[in-house]
């Protein structure tokens, strides 16, 4: 499976073997999205100046979006087959711990409007659930929920 390329050292390492795997369905996707941005520079709407840059930034988003999820799929990807091989593996004197912020809590009033939800600044709540292989061989979980009852900055102010 191809990887995203790294740009940070710390995360990559030297291998052996070869990386010209190709995804034809790739491939074509990137031949055409070069032949409609090829139609895009060579077309011309006369004396609409600002529409084109307009539509020029439109296609530019719409590129590092489709390659942006791409990305993501990847990574969704090779997280999936990680969480995998380490629920397989591990061992019954292991824990796994999975933590991670969750969507913020937004406490609603009874059929609330739109321009009331939008915007609102919701209760932060952390995730943590804990996961060990039982004796029997099954996979058990236990789950810790924190709420937070302010904004919770994740800005280093101190070194």
């Amino acid at each position: 499976m191809p990887s995203v390329t790294e740009k940070d050292e710390a995360f990559t390492e030297q291998c052996s073997h070869n990386h010209q795997m190709v995804c034809e369905s790739c491939e074509q996707l990137k031949e055409t999205i070069a032949a409609l941005q090829k139609i895009f520079v060579t077309s011309s709407v006369d004396g609409k100046e600002d529409e084109m840059n307009d539509l020029n930034f439109r296609v530019q988003q719409a590129t590092k979006s489709i390659f942006s999820l791409k990305k993501h799929i990847i990574r969704c990807k090779n997280q999936d087959l990680a969480k995998t091989h380490l629920f397989e593996t591990i061992p019954t004197d292991e824990v796994l711990l999975v933590c991670d912020w969750a969507m913020k809590f937004l406490p609603r009033k009874f059929r609330e409007d739109q321009c009331d939800w939008f915007g609102k600044r919701g209760i932060p709540w952390h995730i943590s659930i804990a996961f060990c292989r039982k004796d029997d061989g099954s996979i058990g979980s236990l789950g810790f929920v924190h709420l937070f009852a302010t904004q919770i900055s994740q800005v280093r102010t101190f070194i």
